[in-house]
Parts: C-alpha cells; sequence; structure tokens
C-alpha cells in the first residue's frame, strides 16, 4: 500500500482534476491497482508475486491459480455504482468542512436515487476510522465540546442533553497534522487520561486551556503539559489553540453535524 500520498502527484488536488485523472472505471481500477500493489502484484492467499491480468482490476495468480480483484476486502468490491461515482463522492465528503449530506450527493453527483446516495455515504464513512492507526506525537492540542444539534440546552460544560466529544489535533511548525475525536463521558481527568492513553503517544507535549483536571489526566497518560489559559491570557481561543478549534468545536464540526443529518444530530 502507497503510505504517504503526495497531493498532487499521488492525489487529485481539486475536484476538475479528480474529474481529470478519472474518466472511466477503468482510471479508478488502475489507480486501484497502484494504490494497493505499488511495488507489483501480491497474491493476497499465497503470497506469489507472479500474475496474469484478465481484465482491468482483475488478477489470476500464476502461483495457485485464484483470481483477485482490486476492490476485494474494501466497500467497493461487487459495487454496483460506478467507480468514478464512488470516488466523485469520497472527494465530496472529505474535502467539505461543514459535511455534505446525501441529499446533496444526490444533486451534484450521478447518484440514480437518494436511497443510493445515503447507503454509500454510510460505507464510505464506516471506513473512515482505522483501530491500529499511530497514537499522535510531539505536540499535542486538546479541547472538549458539546455537541447536539439543534437541541436548545444551557451554554459551556453544563449543555443539557449535549454529547460531550474530546478533541485532539497534532501541532506541525505551523501547520496541523492528524486529528483525533471521541464522545467522553465527563470532562473529569480519568475520562480525559483515557482519551490520552488511547490517541496520545507517552512524552508528547499536551497543549490546553486551564480546565483543572487536565494535569492530573496529563500525569496518568505520561504526557508533558503546556497550559494555556484562554481567558487569562486575553486572547481568543483562535489565537490559543488554533489547532483545537480548526478541528473541531463549534466552528466546523457543528455545521458539519448539521449537514450530514445522521445521529449525531439527534
Amino acid at each position: 500500500m502507497v503510505d504517504s500520498p503526495v497531493e498532487g502527484r499521488n492525489l487529485p488536488g481539486s475536484l476538475p482534476e479528480l474529474r481529470a485523472w478519472f474518466r472511466s472505471d477503468a482510471d479508478c481500477l488502475d489507480y486501484l491497482d497502484w494504490l494497493r500493489w505499488p511495488d507489483g502484484f501480491v497474491c493476497p492467499w499465497c503470497a506469489d508475486v507472479g500474475d496474469r491480468s484478465i481484465v482491468p482490476g482483475m488478477h489470476r495468480c500464476r502461483g495457485c491459480g485464484r483470481r483477485v480483484s482490486v476492490n476485494a476486502g474494501t466497500v467497493l468490491d461487487r459495487a454496483c455504482t460506478p467507480l468514478t461515482v464512488w470516488f466523485e463522492t469520497a472527494w465530496l465528503m472529505v474535502a467539505s468542512k461543514q459535511g455534505v449530506s446525501a441529499l446533496t450527493l444526490q444533486r451534484v453527483t450521478d447518484h440514480g436515487s437518494y436511497q443510493s446516495a445515503w447507503t454509500m455515504t454510510h460505507k464510505l464513512r464506516s471506513v473512515m476510522h482505522q483501530s491500529d492507526r499511530d497514537r499522535l506525537r510531539r505536540r499535542v492540542e486538546m479541547d472538549e465540546t458539546f455537541i447536539g444539534g439543534d437541541r436548545p440546552g444551557t451554554l459551556g460544560r453544563g449543555a443539557a442533553g449535549k454529547t460531550l466529544v474530546a478533541d485532539a489535533i497534532e501541532r506541525r511548525g505551523a501547520g496541523l497534522g492528524r486529528a483525533r475525536l471521541q464522545v467522553i463521558p465527563n470532562a473529569s481527568s480519568a475520562s480525559l487520561a483515557g482519551f490520552l492513553r488511547a490517541h496520545v503517544t507517552p512524552g508528547a507535549t499536551l497543549i490546553t486551556d486551564g480546565w483543572p483536571p487536565y494535569p492530573r489526566a496529563a500525569a496518568g497518560a505520561g504526557v508533558d503539559i503546556k497550559v494555556r489559559n484562554v481567558k487569562a491570557s486575553g486572547q481568543p481561543a483562535h489565537l490559543s489553540l488554533p489547532g483545537c478549534t480548526a478541528c473541531c468545536p463549534a466552528y466546523p464540526l457543528s455545521p458539519w453535524a448539521m449537514g450530514v443529518r445522521d445521529p449525531i444530530q439527534r
């Protein structure tokens, strides 16, 4: 598999470029073949490296004789919808900060029905989480926020009926890296420490606000801590914790939750 795709070289950098790269299903299959076996075909059954291409995206292993599809074991396996529609749908889902609803996808892509668009978005979301992914490293911003769609409630940490979500994002110089979000039961040191142990490498430096449970949570997870008290600093949150502001809380995540029309809103 290709570990670190580069935009513009391994990945299209815009929607027009995506459409230019993938004009047909054959183009999509050729790209998937390269992503899965960048150094040449390897049979998943017998590990033999010899093959004979039958049709685009389909190989016959010279060792065991099995037919192997490049889509085998993925959400694209036996898909009836054209791969060009899958590619464009996936692009639109990840390119929009506010998210994109199935109804919008039906209107702007070649989905034949709302049900088709809805089913595809749910299949794609189901594989966007990787259970074995690496934990965040080095400098990591962390915060927590309440979300809950349109349901009214009190503001702040007492937001009745809302869902509490912890979010963390890597700081890479002036830029941002990977992010992790997870629903947590409360903002206690035990809950925050559990999130840190699951998603942040021991020895990393945690950058967060002045919420009292954070120092104990950081100690319990084996990470260093650098507190930035937003209220005391006089700086707005987007300057004190720019990563968390961009990654989740009130700005991009809430419109996204409203856009997907999914259980997150309920």
